[in-house]
């Protein structure tokens, strides 16, 4: 067996010794992922939120929280700002402008991907019209 000069190091939580990096609190990606779950599962709002949040940064659209979700969500009474409709699981995208980042309202996931969809074939759709 190869040790890679880590034979006496050992996770905290499980014991094990481990040849993986360890995080702050010393315990293997297994340990980190179980602890992870634990987390989520005994804060599920919490962790919703943060999600959220970390997924709206990845996609451009800085500065929005959730509380301005619930905040652009109770003015939209819950309904998509496009059809008007509620979503089944009472949860609507962040539609944001891809240029600048800003938000423009909150669609079902109908519109959402239609609206994107538009957008992305929009000049291609105008050439053909054109012909």
């Amino acid at each position: 067996m190869v040790s890679f000069g880590m034979a006496n190091r050992h996770t905290q939580l499980c014991g094990q010794p481990t040849i993986t990096k360890r995080n702050k609190k010393g315990e293997c990606c297994a340990c980190a992922v179980v602890r992870a779950k634990q987390w989520r599962l005994a804060h599920p709002e919490r962790s919703h939120e943060l999600y959220q949040a970390a997924n709206w940064r990845h996609r451009g659209i800085v500065g929005f929280t959730p509380e301005d979700y619930h905040a652009r969500f109770t003015a939209q009474r819950g309904v998509c700002a496009i059809c008007g409709k509620p979503t089944p699981q009472g949860c609507l995208s962040v539609d944001h402008d891809h240029t600048t980042g800003s938000v423009r309202g909150l669609l079902c996931r109908g519109c959402n991907g239609s609206l994107g969809w538009l957008e992305k074939f929009e000049a291609a759709i105008d050439h053909y019209r054109a012909r």
